[in-house]
């Protein structure tokens, strides 16, 4: 009588995203070619690794959604939910959604090596501000330092200096602010945005986003135009596939500790907009489900 062996599948325990950037050579390789040079991909793998940890929502999100978010950073070379504020994740119910701060776009335009220079400044009712246009451009704006508050915004304007000493300006008054913010996406969908605790950045970031037409952009800044309007991007099968793993984003995220990370304190603030839109965000859905 000869007894039969027989083997019994070894079962492979759900991988989650972090799980993939913590040692997924196919994902890391991905990111290694669409990172710019200057940033070493195994410094992005982490500060997304720390982004998951830091927003734990963003592990329940899709994996595709996240990986897609995921790899426009990494093309666009920017790191997201640190405390430089260049971009965030967002979760939003099961998708992440990836916004690009006012900072990632002023990054973006210094990276086409001709602007010297780009500041963005929104401007308060108390504030001493005069626009002229014309032959000579005339732009002054002089900051109420007085002991109450400064008044409401009534104003954001950008300006880019280029090499030749030329420079670009873009003022936008109350109402076209207003204009940007009802024709978004979110807005117009009625759910939690940036709008709505970050005015002020996104008026900014309005104000350096239509300045883009008025000087030269590198290729990731007119990515990042795209990237920002679509929300996300297609992971490209050739280059990455996870159809063949296996992924539960709702498992639980590994802690990381990194050495020679920012202090906890500037690391809570670069992930305050996450958090606090993650929490606005399931507000809203649980509204939505229970009307």
């Amino acid at each position: 009588m000869t007894d039969t062996l027989q083997t019994q599948p070894v079962s492979r325990a759900p991988r989650t995203v972090a799980d993939m950037l913590a040692g997924d050579q196919r994902l890391l390789a991905s990111m290694a070619n669409a990172l710019p040079k200057h940033i070493p991909s195994d410094r992005f793998a982490r500060v997304c690794l720390t982004a998951i940890r830091r927003t734990p929502k963003l592990a329940q999100t899709k994996p595709e959604s996240l990986l897609a978010a995921l790899m426009t950073c990494a093309q666009l070379g920017l790191e997201p939910n640190d405390p430089r504020q260049l971009a965030y994740l967002i979760p939003y119910g099961t998708e992440c959604q990836l916004i690009i701060g006012w900072r990632g776009y002023i990054e973006l335009a210094m990276r086409s090596g001709m602007v010297t220079n780009i500041q963005a400044q929104v401007v308060y009712e108390r504030d001493l501000f005069e626009y002229e246009q014309g032959l000579e451009l005339k732009l002054r704006h002089v900051p109420y330092i007085g002991a109450d508050e400064r008044g409401k915004v009534i104003a954001s304007y950008a300006v880019a200096t280029m090499t030749s000493g030329n420079k670009a300006v873009v003022v936008l008054p109350r109402r076209d602010i207003e204009r940007a913010r009802a024709s978004s996406s979110g807005v117009k969908s009625g759910r939690a945005t940036p709008w709505d605790d970050w005015f002020p950045e996104m008026a900014m970031k309005t104000a350096v986003r239509r300045l883009a037409k008025f000087m030269p952009q590198s290729p990731e800044f007119a990515r990042a135009l795209e990237a920002d309007d679509a929300k996300a991007m297609t992971i490209n099968p050739a280059t990455l596939s996870i159809d063949s793993v296996e992924i539960e984003p709702a498992a639980a995220v590994a802690e990381i500790v990194e050495e020679g990370e920012a202090t906890p304190a500037s690391q809570a603030a670069a992930a305050d907009l996450s958090s606090r839109l993650a929490s606005k965000a399931a507000a809203v859905k649980q509204q939505e489900i229970t009307e």
